[in-house]
């Protein structure tokens, strides 16, 4: 038994985690398990980023299938693990992930404890996701992506997906848009546009360079609701060549358009 001031077994095991990943697992899994939840949080970090480190895709991937038991973690506990895997490459997620991210996914949202910090963090980690694998063409993780945004937002009008024209490099946002036309124009279908005014608040000016975006966001100022609509037209104006002409357009389709405030965008 430890004496007085002696370190607890997962802080004993933190030099030890930047071992090879297969030489530290068995340790670092034990220490999962923990009585003092403390104990356990830090051994799911330090297991995390042992896998994160190895650069391996199948140890994240063991990794993933592990923390199947937060489910029936405390939130504090299951908070500090998603938040780790922020520190995970997010090119070493495969679409043979998305099962196992699902079901973390799904846990974390549905329990009777989730905070906000646990739902920040899944935001974060699928914002990370989709900004890696709409490059890349990962169908499933895409589809995960998309799915837990609009699980924790509650609909996807309130999709957050981070500033993309910071992150992307020029000319990404063309591979990002073909990467999520399906679920564009299948919202649109239903007269859903949220999708499209997330991804358009996401890109800033560069929406304004995608003939694809800006015909869907006039579908939106056309066929939206009033609120769609509102949010929509800041949006399609946002540095358009010819917004002189969408201005008038605007106008001449519905003149009180001219009550609206000031549009975003010169």
């Amino acid at each position: 038994m430890p004496g007085a001031g002696a370190p607890t077994a997962p802080l004993f095991c933190a030099p030890k985690s930047y071992l090879p990943f297969d030489e530290v697992r068995e340790r670092l899994l034990a220490a999962t398990r923990e009585p003092a939840a403390d104990d356990r949080a830090t051994a799911w970090s330090l297991l995390v980023h042992s896998a994160g480190r190895s650069g391996e895709q199948g140890a994240v991937a063991a990794v993933l299938e592990e923390m199947g038991r937060l489910r029936n973690e405390q939130d504090p506990v299951r908070s500090v693990a998603l938040r780790a895997l922020l520190a995970v490459r997010p090119a070493l997620f495969t679409d043979t992930a998305e099962p196992l991210l699902d079901r973390i996914a799904t846990d974390a949202v549905e329990a009777r404890d989730s905070s906000a910090a646990t739902r920040s963090a899944l935001t974060a980690l699928a914002v990370a996701v989709l900004r890696e694998h709409a490059v890349t063409g990962e169908r499933a993780l895409l589809n995960w992506a998309l799915r837990t945004l609009v699980r924790i937002s509650g609909n996807s009008g309130s999709a957050d997906l981070g500033r993309l024209d910071r992150t992307l490099r020029r000319g990404q946002e063309q591979v990002v848009l073909e990467a999520l036309r399906p679920w564009l124009e299948a919202g649109a279908e239903r007269s859903d546009y949220g999708l499209v005014l997330a991804l358009a608040r996401s890109l800033g000016r560069r929406a304004a360079t995608l003939p694809g975006l800006q015909e869907l966001l006039r579908q939106a100022v056309d066929y939206g609701s009033a609120a769609t609509a509102r949010s929509a037209v800041g949006l399609w104006l946002q540095g358009a060549a010819d917004r002189d002409a969408r201005v008038e357009r605007l106008l001449t389709r519905d003149p009180s358009a001219a009550t609206l405030p000031p549009w975003n965008g010169s």
